[in-house]
C-alpha cells in the first residue's frame, strides 16, 4: 500500500510540473518581453500567503509548518522554485481580488501564464487543450 500511496504522490508531482511546463511552454511567448508576468488570485490566498511568508523569499522556504500554511500557499510556493530552478527569471504581478472562475477562463484563452491553484488530471488536460486552441 505504501507503493502505490508513493507512486500517486509522485504522480501528481508529475502531472503538475507537465503542467507547469506545458503553460510555460505555450504561453510565455504571448507575454512577450515583459519583466512580471500577471497573476490573478483570491485575496484570502494573497493575505494567507504573505502571512506564512513574513517578509522571506519564497524560494528560501523548506519548511512548510506554521500558522497560515494551506494547500494554496504551499502551492504558490513550490511553483515558484520550480519555476527558478527551471530558469524562470521574470516576477509576478499578483492581481488580488474576488477571483472565482476568472482563472480557468484566461488560462482557456491563453492570456494567464500560470495558475497557482491545483487542477485535476482531467481539469488540466481540458485547459491545456484549450489553451493550446486559443493559441491555433
Amino acid at each position: 500500500m505504501a507503493t502505490i500511496a508513493i507512486a500517486k504522490r509522485s504522480s501528481v508531482r508529475s502531472i503538475r510540473a507537465f503542467f507547469y511546463a506545458l503553460i510555460l511552454t505555450v504561453l510565455l511567448p504571448a507575454q512577450g518581453r515583459e519583466q512580471s508576468i500577471d497573476i490573478y488570485l483570491r485575496d484570502d490566498v494573497y493575505t494567507d500567503y504573505v502571512a506564512f511568508l513574513a517578509g522571506r523569499s519564497p524560494l528560501a522556504v523548506s519548511d512548510f509548518s506554521g500558522k497560515r500554511v494551506r494547500r494554496d500557499v504551499v502551492d504558490m510556493i513550490v511553483a515558484q522554485q520550480a519555476l527558478r530552478l527551471g530558469g524562470f527569471e521574470y516576477s509576478f504581478n499578483y492581481r488580488v481580488g474576488k477571483i472565482n472562475f476568472r482563472n480557468t477562463r484566461l488560462l482557456e484563452q491563453g492570456k494567464l501564464l500560470i495558475s497557482f491553484d491545483t487542477y485535476w488530471r482531467a481539469d488540466a488536460l481540458m485547459l491545456s487543450e484549450a489553451a493550446l486552441s486559443a493559441m491555433r
